[in-house]
């Protein structure tokens, strides 16, 4: 999808900005441990007698484990998605937020530009760590994962319709930003631009052939983001 636009170009060019929470905002896992959350997923499955492919018995991905359950029946399903829950909740009180977030999400809306958080984690989640670093005012609407509905998680275009919705804004106007290839994909077919934040090594390459309009790379890739943003 690249059009061989600036980040500068991208992002002034739109009226909306599509913002990932997990990688973006901050580290939803980085102050408790995603194989640790996941390891507490695969118990629950366990206590239904369900026995589990090898593949989920090492995942470290609770999503993945959570995407699992949802082969398992309604009621193991939803006691999966409540262990989640209560585990993003308590990992988003401790996570480290990514370096010039924080700064992206004030200039945004100093510019004019809404933002929407459009996240496979939960809303309450995503909610709770806004306030707690007071800047849920400066974003609008919140699309995370529906309780017990991981088939709408991304890449489902479903976050990204529900937001461009709630704004009443058209797929041409809005761009994307995420740190993962799952994000590029899901603007891809939603047909919005991206920004892929290549936030570790390796990670640009993989965003580029997954169709991001462009990367910022690095761990202060956000920097770009603040630096290229200004109003009309």
């Amino acid at each position: 999808m690249s059009d061989d636009l600036t980040v500068g170009e991208i992002l002034n060019g739109s009226r909306i900005i599509l913002l990932d929470f997990d990688g973006p905002v901050c580290g939803v896992f980085s102050g408790i441990s995603d194989m640790t959350v996941a390891a507490h997923c695969r118990e629950v499955i366990h206590r239904h007698s369900f026995s589990l492919p090898p593949s989920i018995e090492v995942q470290r991905d609770p999503l993945e484990v959570l995407r699992y359950a949802a082969t398992l029946g309604d009621q193991t399903l939803r006691e999966v998605e409540d262990c989640l829950r209560a585990a993003e909740m308590k990992a988003v009180a401790i996570a480290d937020a990514t370096p010039y977030a924080f700064d992206f999400i004030r200039k945004a809306g100093a510019v004019g530009k809404p933002i929407a958080i459009v996240s496979n984690n939960s809303a309450e989640a995503i909610a709770s760590y806004l306030e707690r670093h007071q800047l849920r005012e400066g974003v609008g609407p919140i699309v995370g994962r529906p309780h017990s509905r991981p088939d709408l998680m991304k890449p489902d275009p479903w976050a990204v319709g529900e937001a461009l919705r709630q704004l009443s804004a058209e797929a041409g106007s809005a761009v994307l930003v995420g740190d993962s290839t799952t994000d590029i994909e899901v603007a891809v077919i939603a047909g919005v631009r991206s920004i892929g934040f290549a936030n570790k090594a390796g990670k640009a390459e993989a965003l580029q052939r997954a169709g991001a309009t462009t990367v910022v790379e690095g761990r202060e890739g956000m920097a770009e983001l603040v630096h290229a943003l200004h109003g009309a």
